[in-house]
């Protein structure tokens, strides 16, 4: 019929379906039973069984499914997660890093929130986030019409359509908080700040309106055009970056704990997750608290600076020369305490209990049939030396599962470090992002339009100068620094967050299907 294939079309693909069905065929074994060993989702165990009654009552023949629930040591089973528009994008993200791990936490169920949220908070704006947000929904209403019309890298972006709805969103939350649009603010609740009527350095001088109370949300718009605006926004981003990045980085220690509740891993709980977010509340957690602290304490005196605070904290004589509050010494001491017992139970303690497991465990339990210690996740964690004793008798390695137990101890301490700093890339971004629009503004709309005294002039200005401003904001703006942001936000979320927990070497759970076969052949032709 009209826009059907031709007859020499159909028959192609008619051959191609019949040579997968046998090329699936030639997997089984038997002459006149066949059989063959396969994975398929639990979920849908009902399901197929029903199938193979129905087409054995229908095709007379018989049919059946004998589920295997022993899990087969070394044999780790494929992973299988359901997708939908929405949650799609996020889990190619994740799977381009790597496939989970079967029954693994899965990062895309996180990724769905937080990947959009970091995106936002670098780039923050709330015209810029409306106007993504606008492109996302445009595509989400109008998808089965651009589908049919769209290919090649258009057609990824449309698959993209909910991700990018989600940034458009978080972006525009992010602009009201730094209440900023297209470089201008919005006075919306009110300023906080009076004029002074006193000028110091050529600038005039404000105060606080009495009775004070917090400006509601976002930024106050006072600050704006201030002489010390960059210094205070600068700070306020600064501190902003690195709190989020401590509270990402600790879920991400959270998920690792999970993992070992899941797997009943006691090696992995108590010497692993236990010790690394002790280690890491204790030292960039204190930090952020001392950051809200600042904010919410008494304002009329200065505060003394946290990075040298962190600074002495770790030198000796470990004494704070400007005490935040009082106790400080004891409570850092404590902190720093904890923290040195903390690298110890990351490196000693699981080497040598899967020591003690292989050489003297494993083997009586082996002889016995019997104890069940450790489970195989541990195991399965360990370098490829240590595999051998799930069965094929090898030489336990100690020193290669102590070198990698001394990687991975140095990996996250320095890496506590590293990733927190990586974090400051919010700060930045942000900062570049507010400033390039500021400067864009400046040069197209205020030096060459609303600075011009003659009205006729300054309308026809007004005008031309519009077209450019938003010409270079679609450029730049929505453009190129949306690409930056989208990268750098993908940085965080794979290395600042994943590595936390994340294995990553699973495989796909690939069913028969013609559809796939077919589209596969499709892309290689």
């Amino acid at each position: 019929g009209p826009g059907g294939n031709s007859l020499l079309e159909e028959w192609r693909l008619f051959c191609l379906k019949e040579k997968s069905i046998y090329a699936t065929l030639n997997m089984f074994e038997g002459d006149i039973t066949l059989r063959a060993n396969c994975w398929y989702p639990a979920a849908e165990e009902y399901h197929i069984t029903g199938l193979l009654q129905q087409q054995s009552n229908v095709l007379h023949v018989n049919a059946f499914l004998i589920a295997d629930k022993n899990k087969k040591g070394g044999v780790m089973p494929p992973t299988y997660i359901r997708k939908n528009d929405f949650t799609a994008p996020f889990q190619d993200m994740v799977d381009t890093y790597g496939i989970p791990r079967y029954q693994e936490v899965n990062p895309a169920l996180f990724t769905c929130m937080t990947f959009p949220f970091l995106f936002g908070v670098m780039y923050g704006d709330i015209g810029h986030g409306l106007f993504l947000l606008a492109f996302g929904l445009w595509m989400v209403f109008n998808y089965h019409t651009l589908k049919a019309t769209t290919g090649g890298m258009m057609a990824g972006i449309l698959e993209a359509r909910y991700m990018i709805t989600m940034m458009g969103c978080f972006a525009v939350y992010a602009g009201f908080m730094y209440n900023d649009f297209l470089s201008v603010t919005f006075n919306l609740f009110g300023a906080r700040f009076e004029p002074t009527g006193q000028i110091i350095a050529g600038s005039e001088v404000y105060k606080q309106v009495e009775p004070y109370r917090p400006y509601p949300f976002g930024l106050d718009p006072s600050w704006h055009g201030s002489t010390n605006e960059l210094m205070f926004v600068n700070s306020f981003k600064m501190k902003f970056a690195v709190i989020v990045g401590v509270l990402h980085m600790s879920f991400g220690v959270c998920l690792k704990g999970l993992n070992a509740i899941h797997f009943m891993s006691p090696l992995d709980f108590f010497f692993e997750f236990i010790p690394q977010i002790l280690f890491l509340l204790c030292t960039f957690g204190y930090m952020d608290w001392m950051v809200i602290y600042k904010w919410l304490s008494d304002q009329s005196y200065p505060k003394p600076g946290l990075v040298t605070t962190m600074i002495e904290m770790f030198m000796p004589p470990f004494t704070p020369t400007e005490p935040l509050y009082e106790g400080q010494q004891e409570v850092q001491s404590t902190l720093l305490f904890i923290c040195l017992v903390c690298v110890p139970l990351m490196l000693i303690p699981k080497p040598l209990c899967l020591y003690v497991y292989h050489t003297h465990i494993a083997p009586k339990a082996q002889a016995t049939h019997s104890g069940n210690l450790l489970h195989d996740e541990e195991l399965a964690s360990a370098p490829a030396a240590s595999s051998g004793g799930h069965g094929d008798h090898e030489e336990f390695d100690i020193g290669e599962i102590t070198i990698h137990q001394i990687i991975e101890t140095i990996e996250f301490v320095l890496g506590s470090v590293s990733n927190t700093a990586s974090y400051l890339r919010l700060w930045a971004l942000s900062l570049a992002h507010q400033q390039l629009s500021l400067v864009f503004f400046n040069l197209t709309m205020v030096q060459n339009a609303f600075e011009i005294d003659n009205f006729f002039v300054k309308c026809i200005m007004i005008f031309l100068m519009f077209a450019m401003f938003m010409a270079i904001t679609f450029g730049v703006m929505l453009a190129m620094d949306a690409m930056e942001c989208f990268l750098h936000a993908l940085r965080l979320q794979w290395v600042e967050f994943q590595n936390k927990f994340f294995k990553g070497d699973g495989y796909k759970f690939a069913p028969f299907n013609h559809k796939v076969t077919l589209s596969q052949r499709g892309e290689d032709e």
